[in-house]
């Protein structure tokens, strides 16, 4: 999906509670850990693609968001150039459906934006495909995939 005019971000910025932060690269460990409860997986294949040398490269912003001190959700966004790139979106189920990931999403394209792109992309499950399109995200193309159950 692409974003080509973020005029629609406005929509997710506020809820009542919710802090966004940027992670350091030394806090890769709590991306991994509400990216894995997000998306019902092992802590293991995060690990070891987001670890702190990852966070400290150049464009990459990884955040968190909050509410009463406790994790909600998180998300990446890593600027190249001309995009902003979406990835890791993930809310652990007790606290989805609140737009947590909508607000962690726009934050990371607002960003992303700032630091000099001029359109987002991101790839989405289905469960995000509506929170994504409600943001102004389209689809350009589909991709058919089959997952495992072992």
């Amino acid at each position: 999906m692409v974003m080509e005019d973020p005029v629609m971000l406005g929509r997710a910025r506020h809820i009542a509670g919710l802090k966004i932060r940027q992670l350091h690269p030394d806090e890769a460990p709590l991306h991994v850990q509400v990216a894995a409860a997000g998306f019902e997986t092992p802590q293991e294949p995060f690990r070891q693609m987001i670890t702190p040398s990852m966070l400290g490269l150049p464009g990459v912003r990884c955040y968190l968001g909050e509410v009463n001190g406790h994790p909600v959700t998180t998300g990446i966004g890593v600027t190249l150039g001309a995009f902003v790139g979406i990835f890791n979106v993930a809310t652990p189920p007790a606290h989805r459906r609140s737009g947590y990931g909508a607000v962690v999403t726009a934050r990371a394209v607002t960003d992303g934006l700032a630091a000099g792109a001029n359109w987002s992309w991101l790839q989405s499950s289905p469960s995000g495909y509506m929170v994504y399109q409600r943001l102004g995200f389209r689809t350009i193309e589909s991709w058919h995939t089959w997952l495992s159950a072992v």
